[in-house]
């Protein structure tokens, strides 16, 4: 019997390596094919270097050779070249001499090449692949280094350095490096950025932000107005130069973002004549340079592309586009408007001329009826018009919603929620008409008010506002409610009086924020644009509109006063959360020690990584507790816009061990995140947004006693008590942010005290109930007193 046992226990044994040794290889495969989606990804985010490029590109043709030659068809478009001028040219500009060979034959040597033991059977292949076995080893190194910076980006750097002993001013081979540090970023590799760094250094070169080169030879030909890459020395030890034009508008479109314009409009003018282009081309090439990062530039060379090519309708919708999404809307207008005169074509003037209608109009409300035979369900039974919810939208506007309506509904409201008309669909590919569907979550109902061509954005402005109102009205009369509430933007506020008017019943507007102001905050030039001033005079009139008006802050309730709303029609009802969900908990010990920070300080930021949250703030500031020898740890948990820029940061100022991202996270891992936490930064820029909106996460950060370190921009000094329930900093100062941060890491019974004031604090005034109870005396103020406070638009 022990030994049948015996033979159990190893056949499970076995058993076990067996399965151990198939999950390692699924792994494996898994990981190999992640590894060739991301190099396919950043093939189109790797610096625009077009050496680097078909170096990529030929080490795909080892593996596909069909695939060669991809990225070269693109090469020669501005010159006008053809298939075989664009190969020969593509070739040459990898290689060292022009090659005869098809693409099969080339991916077939370029396999013999790669299937080198050492580094002297490399160069001779390569040499006789270049047809001349004479060449010098320098010259063979730089394309060596091309073709392993993938494949083997170890051994990469040893041709790189010897192509740097023979020429330390090849600009092309510096771009290639850079793109290589941008793949070991793409790829982690923090191992493989330090020995990049490594080898500039061993040259004394200037060090390279991963976005753009510092290299004296660069910024060189860059003054020279023109950024010229070097091909490779020719049998007849000539040295060619040429324009990468393959990737002119990009570059262009860069560079002028680092130049002024001056010295970027001198580049087009040098492209001009390098590449022999007319007049009309160069200013079209302008015009996309500059529509970026210099609109007021890229206008003067729209403007003289028209002069030369009056008739050209497709540059006329390009430039009318362009004006549009500055914020004008009458010029925009008046050209779509000839767009379709001249081609009889659908084009975007009704659209536009919707929003000029609101800009000089405004929204034509019913007029206030009384309809006899309307009987609300109950006598407190609401619609609650929202712009997104649950379960299409996650965000801090959907949780707001629910916590809001879960306690409304907890404390007896018969409030139904209503997204807006043509919801998710009109803006979201992802969903068809078949999700529209009702749905009860937390008991709380959720009811659509589906569309196929009445969404938004799918008809003119003030013609979806007309068709948002019926819709909510038509729904009212199924469901009746007794007040019809409506949260940001205008667009659910004008729809809620609209239907509200036609009902008889009152209507209130809750601000939560200003699209205008957030635009503006991103882009100041949209201050003064029409759109802005459109959205500034909608909001307004919306909450004219309103027999009662909501904001989340006082700063948005100060903004909508400077308006012309009056003041005494204002309730402020901020931002919560529910204590009961968010509780201190122990440490998850295990993925701590994922993190390698067990026993560590850790600051922590859960959320969206946007700029105006001033991560890059947090950074700075972490550079400074670093140089004074504060030991801590950086955990920033979450996507956004401005995460590869952040990356950069950190490795440009080496924080890289104490610095760790770890993307989006899936919903239920987000406490166990939290659980590490000790101090949640909030360091918002100020910037006009972060002054009025305030961000959900300091309350669930507070919720769960953890020490909220946040800048003193007014929404988040309504938050927090400075010294009481958390520390706050001066906006926009990495030094102030590292002073308090430097505070609360070696103080931890002050983080201690502050977790727990913290937590009474929103216990006792940021609990969703306490929240919903403020809310529901402003809908039993206009349901008694429904005209009292209703002031005509």
């Amino acid at each position: 019997m022990d030994s049948l046992v015996e033979d159990l226990e190893n056949e499970k044994k076995k058993l076990k390596l067996w399965i151990e040794g198939l999950r390692e290889q699924v792994a494996s495969q898994k990981s190999e094919l992640r590894h060739l989606r991301r190099r396919v990804r950043d093939l189109e985010t790797i610096p625009d270097s077009l050496a680097f490029r078909l170096g990529l590109a030929c080490v795909l043709a080892v593996k596909s050779p069909g695939g060669f030659l991809k990225f070269p068809l693109r090469i020669g478009h501005l010159l006008g070249l053809g298939f075989q001028h664009i190969s020969r040219l593509a070739l040459r500009m990898v290689f060292p001499a022009s090659f005869p060979y098809t693409r099969a034959e080339l991916a077939k040597k370029l396999k013999a090449a790669l299937d080198a033991e050492s580094y002297e059977g490399l160069v001779t292949e390569l040499s006789r692949l270049a047809g001349s076995a004479a060449t010098q080893e320098e010259a063979l190194a730089p394309v060596a280094f091309q073709f392993l910076m993938e494949l083997d980006p170890k051994k990469s750097l040893e041709y790189a350095r010897v192509a740097l002993s023979s020429s330390v001013d090849d600009v092309q081979l510096l771009e290639g490096l850079a793109g290589l540090r941008n793949l070991a970023r793409a790829e982690e590799s923090l191992e493989l950025v330090s020995s990049v760094d490594q080898l500039l250094s061993d040259f004394d070169l200037l060090r390279f932000s991963p976005e753009q080169l510092q290299t004296p030879e660069f910024q060189a030909l860059l003054s020279e107005g023109l950024i010229r890459e070097r091909a490779r020395v020719q049998p007849d030890g000539k040295i060619a130069r040429f324009v990468p034009s393959g990737y002119t508008l990009r570059r262009l479109r860069y560079e002028a973002t680092y130049v002024s314009a001056d010295s970027a409009e001198t580049m087009l003018n040098q492209l001009r004549e390098f590449a022999e282009l007319p007049e009309e081309s160069f200013a079209s090439i302008g015009f996309k340079a500059f529509s970026v990062p210099a609109p007021e530039r890229a206008l003067k060379f729209a403007e003289r592309y028209l002069e030369l090519c009056p008739e050209d309708m497709t540059f006329y919708r390009k430039l009318a586009q362009f004006y549009f999404r500055q914020g004008m809307l009458r010029k925009p207008g008046e050209m779509f408007k000839r767009l379709e005169e001249r081609r009889g074509e659908f084009s975007a003037s009704g659209m536009i001329q919707g929003q000029i209608s609101l800009l000089e109009n405004g929204f034509s409300l019913p007029e206030t009826t009384k309809r006899t035979p309307y009987e609300p369900a109950s006598e407190t039974s609401a619609f609650y018009l929202l712009h997104n919810s649950l379960p299409f939208a996650s965000g801090g506007y959907a949780t707001r919603t629910h916590g809001l309506l879960t306690s409304l509904r907890r404390i007896g409201r018969d409030i139904q929620a209503v997204s807006r008309l043509g919801y998710p669909t009109d803006r979201d590919d992802r969903f068809s008409l078949a999700d529209v569907v009702d749905h009860e979550i937390d008991g709380v109902p959720y009811l659509r008010l589906p569309s196929e061509s009445r969404g938004y954005g799918r008809i003119p402005l003030n013609s979806y506002l007309a068709a948002y109102g019926e819709a909510v009205h038509s729904k009212a009369l199924q469901e009746r409610p007794a007040l019809v509430h409506a949260a940001s933007n205008f667009m659910n506020g004008m729809a809620a009086s609209y239907a509200a008017r036609k009902l008889g019943i009152p209507s209130v507007y809750e601000v939560r924020g200003l699209w205008e102001v957030t635009r503006m905050s991103r882009q100041p030039s949209w201050q003064a644009s029409e759109i802005y001033q459109m959205q500034v005079r909608m909001e307004r009139d919306a909450c004219l509109a309103a027999n009662a008006v909501v904001t989340i802050t006082e700063a948005l309730k100060r903004e909508m006063v400077s308006r012309g709303v009056p003041e005494s029609k204002i309730t402020v009802v901020p931002n919560g959360v529910d204590p009961s969900r968010f509780v201190a908990i122990e440490p998850d010990l295990e993925l701590a020690d994922q993190l390698g920070v067990r026993g560590k300080v850790v600051l922590g930021y859960i959320g969206s990584v946007v700029d105006y949250e001033g991560l890059e703030l947090l950074l700075e500031a972490s550079n400074i507790l670093r140089a004074e020898k504060v030991p801590f740890a950086v955990v920033i948990v979450g996507d956004g816009a401005a995460l590869e820029a952040l990356k950069s940061k950190t490795i440009e100022l080496g924080l890289y061990e104490i610095v760790q991202f770890t993307g989006r996270v899936p919903h239920h891992d987000v406490e166990r995140y939290y659980s590490l936490i000790d101090i949640t930064p909030y360091p918002r820029l100020p910037l006009p947004v972060c002054e009025m909106v305030s961000p959900m996460k300091p309350f669930e950060s507070m919720a769960m006693k953890k020490t909220v370190v946040a800048s003193d921009v007014a929404a988040l000094a309504e938050i927090v008590q400075d010294g009481k329930t958390g520390l706050l900093h001066k906006k926009g100062s990495a030094q102030d942010l590292a002073d308090k941060l430097k505070t609360a890491i070696e103080n931890e019974g002050l983080r201690h005290a502050l977790g727990e004031n913290a937590r009474t604090w929103v216990v006792e005034e940021r609990d969703w109930v306490i929240l919903a109870r403020r809310l529901a005396s402003v809908h039993d103020s206009v349901l008694e007193h429904p005209q009292a406070l209703c002031v005509n638009a």
